[in-house]
């Protein structure tokens, strides 16, 4: 109910919203999810919400870069086209009896996880004594500082370009995968819309001011990043219809500077921060007719 598909059902829309996100899932596996569900769904519009790391992931999966709970390993077919992303398990790929064990299992686990998102949450935000015990306190560095801007392992090294690194060529790999969705889409007359939003330290020096410095981010400070500009021009140009929420959310914390909009210990947003992004996003499906209009509530 807190979440941003959760507030959008709650502002008039003449629609149902299926909430299809998954953490730590990024353009190309959405892709492939949509592959999979899309005639059982069968939706009238498909709307990806990408965060500003997320291209980082698809780069790195893409090349079997990633590693520990994210490991992942990218099957394709004969004519070298994306079919799945294997989890790996102790470095092998599992078969047969035991495939279906861990699926099994996988699914089990997250019946459960969803399950207890609530309590987890309310927890979360009310016990400092949860948060100590499930790590939210731990303020050992994630990454060292000879790896800070790496794109093999700084997930968020973007906000930070060193060595005049190039970002392009991650970013370009979930751009293809959009495409890919649009094209998947477009036969079947369902439409594709993009929103990107930011993490906490693009948009206030004091938003995750507890958490960002396990990511060797300086607490009071800003910092930009040139993945926004660079979205909104390859995203318009392919079609796809693209709402950048970096300067929207700039500009309300402006004005705003008392307001919390992301977990101090995370970069994600808090529930005011989903509330408010579901206001902004329902504004502009409306505007760009991409649902039917209905009796609003959504805050200015």
């Amino acid at each position: 109910e807190q979440s941003i598909p959760g507030y959008l059902d709650t502002l008039g829309i003449n629609a149902d919203f299926l909430n299809a996100g998954v953490a730590s899932f990024s353009a190309m596996l959405y892709y492939l999810y949509a592959k999979a569900r899309l005639d059982e769904i069968k939706p009238r519009l498909v709307l990806v919400l990408l965060d500003a790391n997320d291209p980082a992931d698809d780069y790195m999966t893409l090349h079997g870069l990633h590693q520990g709970q994210f490991e992942r390993k990218p099957l394709f077919n004969s004519a070298g086209e994306l079919t799945a992303v294997q989890p790996l398990h102790g470095g092998d790929q599992l078969k047969g009896k035991a495939k279906d064990q861990a699926k099994e299992a996988a699914d089990k686990y997250a019946r459960k996880l969803r399950a207890a998102r609530p309590v987890r949450a309310f927890l979360r935000r009310n016990s400092a004594l949860f948060r100590l015990f499930t790590g939210d306190f731990d303020s050992s560095p994630k990454l060292s500082p000879d790896r800070l801007g790496d794109p093999l392992i700084d997930r968020y090294g973007h906000y930070r370009p060193m060595n005049g690194q190039d970002w392009k060529p991650l970013y370009n790999v979930s751009l293809r995968y959009l495409v890919k969705l649009r094209d998947l889409l477009k036969p079947r007359g369902i439409k594709l819309a993009v929103v990107t939003y930011p993490y906490a330290v693009a948009i206030s020096p004091d938003e995750w001011d507890v958490g960002r410095t396990r990511w060797l981010f300086e607490v009071g400070k800003v910092y930009n990043t040139d993945f926004f500009d660079y979205f909104d021009k390859e995203l318009k140009a392919k079609g796809i219809p693209h709402l950048s929420l970096l300067d929207y959310l700039r500009t309300w914390k402006e004005k705003n500077p008392g307001e919390r909009i992301y977990f101090r210990w995370d970069g994600h947003f808090n529930p005011a921060g989903n509330k408010l992004v579901a206001g902004r996003v329902y504004r502009w499906l409306i505007e760009r007719g991409l649902v039917p209009p209905g009796d609003s509530n959504a805050s200015p």
